[in-house]
């Protein structure tokens, strides 16, 4: 179904003779060629989706000595209060003052709310004159596709009108109704107004956030970790994604058939943004051919408010639902096949087609009681004794205590990654709050690169689990607040 989309121009003047009423449809000529037209418009865009924005622009062509003066409007055959918004007007407030015979620009910025196919023309509605002339009917007229999905107010939903499909909103209590009597023959899904449509394509500062998680931040060995990838509307208004190709990393993917709007990937050692585009993923699913179903992809997401829930958009049909996706890490394939991975530090990358990284850590070691420890090493300048536990062939080299810096310095000989699990007496270093005497984060640093740790706490003593790589030589744990 096509319906008329009209830009209608209110004009006033001192003196304007009376004129016969010109019919709703056909009108080319006559009256407006005597006064004013707005023939030929332009389109930015032939086809558009719900929420996205198109431009008409043209000119307003005065016939008459006589000084004008003009409103731009938006009309449709069917009414546009519903179907679309106007977002931008030029000349701003849509007054268009028109000296006798000139031309003058103007320009309409319009958000379609509801899909179908409508023709763009421009009419003129004049003071003194019962009813506006509309000029909907000139083979000039451009025509635009609207597609997506229906976008309601507050309280409304969107229906199919039997007798030709178009789309309507209406009433959430009479939706049903009206189905059930033949005017409507289904409930389509919809998405509400919000008071500003937040469009795609934005930076990674959007409200569009990835998120990223796991089950846990320690696993033994033969153990399998739970691997969480969320992308969640962070805003209050619906978020409006297009598909995009701007992916941030290449050959992350959630499985051998990409589809998802997300990938993943697992390195081994301990990586930060900044320096992990000089490593390489494990590999996590085995080469060879795998037979992956047809699919068209998703072309739009449209985000409800404040969370993970969405309208997927394709051209097979529209679908609903939570934008997050599950996988998980036992081990990775290597010349020798599948492999359980080794004790020490792992860094998991995720990213999106958007541009957005997120990255989370997980340590593999021999127990996943990280405050275990089973080794004494004293600390030098101290009379202290701590309790400590290496993984693999690992060795603690010596324990000092910089009382100017405040720092726990550990020497290490290391041949492998590996974690640190350390019980440092409360005595000997802490780190609370001037203000609350609440416990606060040490920073640890391995040779100079600060990491995360795992920490459990007793009345005595804090104990950290600290991961490093092959090579590392000096772990320091400063305390920044004194006790």
């Amino acid at each position: 179904m096509k319906t008329l989309l009209v830009v209608s121009i209110l004009l006033s003047s001192t003196v304007l003779p009376a004129i016969p009423l010109a019919s709703a449809h056909g009108v080319c000529g006559g009256l407006q060629s005597t006064y004013v037209h707005t023939l030929y418009p332009t389109l930015s865009k032939q086809s558009v989706k719900t929420g996205e924005d198109f431009t008409i622009t043209g000119n307003v062509t005065a016939f008459t000595g006589n000084d004008l003066k003009g409103q731009l409007l938006l009309q449709t055959e069917q009414g546009s209060n519903g179907r679309f918004v106007i977002t931008s007007v030029t000349p701003t407030g849509g007054m268009l003052d028109i000296p006798g015979n000139s031309v003058i620009p103007y320009s309409i910025t319009v958000k379609p709310l509801l899909p179908g196919n409508y023709y763009v023309a421009a009419g003129i509605n004049l003071v003194g004159i019962d009813k506006s002339l509309i000029n909907n009917g000139c083979p000039t007229a451009p025509d635009i596709a609207v597609t997506g999905t229906p976008m309601c107010a507050q309280g409304m939903v969107a229906v199919s009108k039997a007798e030709d499909g178009s789309i309507f909103c209406i009433k959430s209590g009479d939706a049903q109704n009206i189905v059930q009597r033949g005017w409507a023959s289904k409930i389509v899904p919809s998405v509400p107004i919000a008071e500003t449509l937040q469009e795609g394509n934005k930076t990674s500062s959007d409200a569009l956030k990835l998120l990223l998680s796991t089950n846990s931040t320690v696993i033994k060995p033969n153990q399998t970790l739970g691997i969480d990838i969320t992308l969640n509307n962070t805003s209050s208004s619906v978020l409006v994604k297009d598909a995009q190709n701007n992916w941030p990393m290449q050959g992350l993917s959630m499985g051998p058939c990409q589809f998802d709007p997300v990938g993943v990937g697992v390195y081994g050692g301990n990586y930060a943004i900044e320096n992990i585009t000089n490593a390489r993923p494990l590999q996590l699913y085995q080469n060879g051919t795998y037979n992956c179903p047809a699919f068209a992809g998703i072309d739009r997401y449209i985000f409800e408010p404040s969370g993970d829930k969405a309208v997927l958009e394709n051209s097979n049909g529209n679908s609903t639902g939570e934008v997050k996706y599950h996988t998980s890490f036992d081990g990775f394939y290597t010349g020798n096949g599948f492999v359980p991975p080794d004790v020490g530090v792992y860094t998991i990358l995720a990213d999106d087609e958007w541009g957005h990284l997120a990255i989370q850590h997980f340590t593999v070691a021999l127990t996943q009681n990280v405050s275990a420890v089973s080794n004494l090493i004293p600390v030098i300048n101290t009379n202290f004794t701590i309790n400590y536990n290496l993984t693999g062939n690992n060795k603690l080299l010596d324990a000092n205590m910089s009382k100017q810096s405040n720092s726990l310095i550990l020497s290490l000989g290391t041949t492998s990654n590996g974690t640190l699990t350390v019980s440092i007496p409360r005595t000997l270093l802490d780190s609370k709050s001037a203000y609350s005497n609440q416990d606060t984060q040490f920073i640890i640093l391995v040779d100079k690169q600060e990491v995360k740790y795992i920490e459990t706490t007793s009345i005595d003593a804090r104990t950290l689990t600290i991961p490093f790589e092959l090579g590392a030589k000096k772990i320091e744990i400063t305390a920044p607040v004194n006790i």
